[in-house]
């Protein structure tokens, strides 16, 4: 019997889902003893496996979900059986159901994961510490290479330069306009200028009020 296009299509999704668990072996082996260890936490205690390996946002946030979901789940279910919770009983097995997909599909997303960290740790690719850590180092260097910049262009360049460079600091279009930049400059310019003006009117009428 030949399979229908609808059936491949499920059959490898079906591939797809099955992937992490069928390299879950191959991984753990190649693994240190630290990997090891995450990775068989991440079995037995649910959810921590992005948590350990680095990701900590994502594993809290995981982490917050599968137990919170999973605290709900119970709470729903204890209510139910004393009667304390006034639905019907579809209404509760379609609840209890959505509950514990959503826990499942969480937990496989942790497994998941875990299983990608570790083998992005047994190929010697390093992971994030932290995703705000990284956004603010990022943001810092940022600022540092931007100070740098202009320390440079404002010691290389001419008197137009050396004028127009401070002066970007209280007016946000008229350097843009005299480099040619209109458009850009313009419309920095007015947006500028219609802010300090409703700063002006809002405290002026609050002081009147």
């Amino acid at each position: 019997m030949i399979a229908t296009s609808q059936q491949i299509e499920s059959m490898k999704m079906l591939e797809k889902i099955m992937l992490p668990f069928k390299h879950f072996k191959e991984v753990f082996k190649k693994g240190s003893t630290y990997t090891k260890i995450v990775m068989i936490l991440q079995c037995v205690l649910l959810g921590c496996g992005p948590l350990l390996f680095g990701h900590i946002e994502f594993g809290l946030v995981l982490f917050a979900l599968l137990y919170g979901l999973s605290f709900f789940a119970g709470f729903v279910t204890s209510q139910y059986a004393g009667g304390l919770l006034n639905i019907s009983a579809l209404t509760y097995i379609v609840l209890l159901v959505i509950l514990v997909a959503a826990v499942v599909m969480i937990w496989y997303s942790s497994f998941k994961n875990t299983v990608i960290l570790a083998d992005d740790r047994n190929e010697g690719i390093p992971t994030f510490k932290s995703y705000i850590y990284n956004g603010v180092r990022k943001f810092v260097l940022s600022i540092i290479d931007w100070c740098k910049e202009f320390g440079v262009q404002f010691k290389v360049g001419d008197a137009k330069v050396k004028t127009l460079l401070p002066l970007s600091f209280f007016s946000f279009g008229i350097p843009l306009i005299v480099f040619g930049e209109v458009v850009k400059g313009l419309a920095l310019f007015l947006v500028q200028a219609l802010s300090i003006l409703y700063l002006l009117a809002r405290g002026f009428l609050d002081i009147m009020d």
